[in-house]
């Protein structure tokens, strides 16, 4: 499985061919990269090594590379890279077994939370919601939201616009969001 593990160490590398690249744990689910010579402490010397794939290898060696911080979520399914004010996503397919660019946004904060299929991102001045389709796809709803609120079983989420509010269910068998109201 080339899925990245939910990382419970303060450090843990990523390793691309022969590349590797050392976070450090930052805050709750937020990793920094390490500078090259402090990195060294940890490459090859009992830090946990995981080895990642994309569907664009030589792109995504680059962006982690240069990455300032790294958010994983619980599941291991969406990896958030922060350079600068450019926010990228990646989501897992099992079909292939590798990551694949999801999304790209210009936006000094960024955030998400994922659960049973639906994942929330929360940028500077709004949030978005996507979803898992057919065949593992990612759909988006087509609006963006001042607020974003999911129940506790992650099947019923409530979103807020700018004068309208709706309620949402997320069809795991499905797969497919219903509008309720």
């Amino acid at each position: 499985m080339c899925k990245l593990k939910n990382q419970s160490e303060e450090v843990f590398v990523l390793a691309f061919g022969y590349a590797r690249y050392a976070f450090q744990r930052y805050r709750n689910d937020v990793y920094r990269l390490l500078p090259r010579a402090e990195a060294k402490r940890y490459i090859g010397h009992g830090a946990p090594s995981q080895k990642l794939f994309f569907t664009d290898n030589r792109e995504a060696h680059r962006i982690f590379r240069e990455a300032e911080y790294l958010k994983v979520s619980d599941d291991g399914e969406l990896i958030l890279v922060q350079k600068g004010s450019v926010c990228r996503g990646y989501l897992f397919k099992p079909a292939v077994n590798k990551y694949e660019q999801a999304f790209e946004e210009t936006t000094s904060y960024c955030e998400f939370y994922c659960g049973g299929g639906v994942i929330v991102l929360g940028f500077e001045t709004y949030k978005t919601v996507l979803y898992r389709g057919k065949e593992n796809k990612l759909y988006e709803l087509n609006d963006r939201f001042l607020t974003v609120e999911i129940s506790s079983e992650d099947k019923v989420f409530v979103t807020n616009a700018a004068n309208k509010s709706s309620v949402y269910f997320y069809d795991r068998g499905m797969k497919q969001v219903v509008i309720l109201g």
